[in-house]
């Protein structure tokens, strides 16, 4: 089996779960710990372990679009 069928079959199973940007990051540290990863080393699954710190997200969030879309509805 490749990558992109386990990828499907992940997001098919895996119940998706919302955290906060600083529960992420703690959630990343303890992972990092459990895994034994040193700095900048990453492991299949947790492509974001090898951050220290995570990178900035540029893309306005789900609620800054809704809003927008709302406050457009409203001017029509």
């Amino acid at each position: 089996m490749g990558h992109r069928s386990i990828d499907n079959m992940a997001i098919l199973i895996a119940s998706p779960i919302k955290l906060t940007d600083e529960q992420l990051e703690e959630e990343m540290a303890m992972r990092r710990e459990r895994l034994e990863l040193a700095p900048g080393q990453a492991t299949l699954g947790c492509p974001l372990c090898g951050y220290e710190e995570l990178p900035q997200i540029t893309n306005p969030s789900w609620e800054q679009l809704d809003d927008e879309a709302q406050g457009r509805a409203g001017q029509n």
